[in-house]
């Protein structure tokens, strides 16, 4: 029984020791950025775009809403001078 301990616990020792040299001998795999600069281009310009329809829209809708705050404007002003809605 001894002698089996002692027979496993130098297999033990020996896969670590060649464990260790496998790890030792893995390269190291460096990592390189690749931009891909037509589809980098693109996106910059599909955002820019998508930036001044955003504005255009926020315009287009404060143009529309502006005639109906100037309309309640002119319904609370209307109510402060009448006796009878106010």
């Amino acid at each position: 029984m001894q002698l089996q301990f002692k027979e496993t616990k130098e297999m033990l020792v020996k896969e670590r020791e060649a464990a260790i040299k496998v790890t030792e001998k893995v390269p190291v795999i460096q990592e390189v950025p690749v931009v891909d600069h037509v589809a980098l281009e693109k996106l910059t310009i599909e955002n820019e775009k998508l930036k001044v329809r955003r504005v255009d829209s926020q315009g287009s809708l404060f143009c529309l809403m502006m005639p109906t705050f100037i309309s309640l404007h002119e319904v609370k002003a209307s109510q402060k001078f009448s006796p009878i809605l106010g």
